[in-house]
């Protein structure tokens, strides 16, 4: 499944990245019985961006998979750019 150089496998894997981890992320908070406020969730919304980006750089661009990169560099941009939009501009 790694062997392959597929602009669209770096979207799903930009997507599920930060699914997985967001979800890990909630259900530990919520098992701790700590409350999720708008700040903590736009930590974790601000640490996914940065953990899929950590993911492209050394699981992808390195490994020099240059399609499977670029879906995620565009996906992870995306989300970068609506964060910006949506907690500075809105």
């Amino acid at each position: 499944m790694f062997k392959k150089d597929n602009f669209w496998l770096g979207v799903l894997y930009a997507l599920l990245v930060p699914g997985v981890l967001m979800a890990i992320l909630y259900f530990s908070l919520q098992s701790q019985g700590r409350s999720i406020n708008s700040s903590t969730i736009e930590n974790m919304l601000l640490f996914l961006i940065a953990a899929n980006a950590v993911v492209m750089n050394f699981g992808f661009l390195q490994r020099e998979k240059d399609l499977t990169g670029k879906g995620m560099f565009i996906t992870t941009g995306f989300f970068a750019f609506a964060y910006v939009v949506y907690y500075y501009i809105l």
